[in-house]
């Protein structure tokens, strides 16, 4: 019987550095992945929104999809919600302090009527 392959990734290369995916694209699931419900929640706006502005041709949010489901990366939702802020460019891209992290205990957040 021939020998089984089971790791196909050259050594010193780690999988995405192998399949070519930038660094810019990669991510990490030492944080969980939220569903539409948990985003909506957190952002104080309905499920139907968030779905919406993951379908945005210019600037969406951005989700990965996984068959059927998209679900939304913390660090992702963050870096979007950032980039959404009005009224002062001085601090556009750069971290809200003071403000609670989207990888939080979502059972503290209040529900949204949806």
């Amino acid at each position: 019987m021939p020998e089984a392959t089971l790791c196909r990734t050259p050594v010193g290369m780690d999988a995405h550095e192998a399949a070519g995916v930038p660094s810019s694209h990669r991510f990490s699931l030492a944080e969980p992945l939220l569903g539409a419900d948990d985003v909506g929640r957190l952002l104080a706006v309905p499920r139907s929104s968030v779905y919406e502005y993951a379908r945005r041709r210019h600037d969406p949010l951005p989700s990965i999809r996984i068959g059927r489901h998209v679900p939304f990366h913390p660090s992702d939702v963050e870096g979007w919600l950032d980039a959404q802020r009005v009224g002062d460019p001085g601090r556009r891209g750069t971290p809200s302090h003071g403000v609670p992290s989207l990888g939080r205990d979502l059972e503290a957040q209040p529900a949204v009527g949806m």
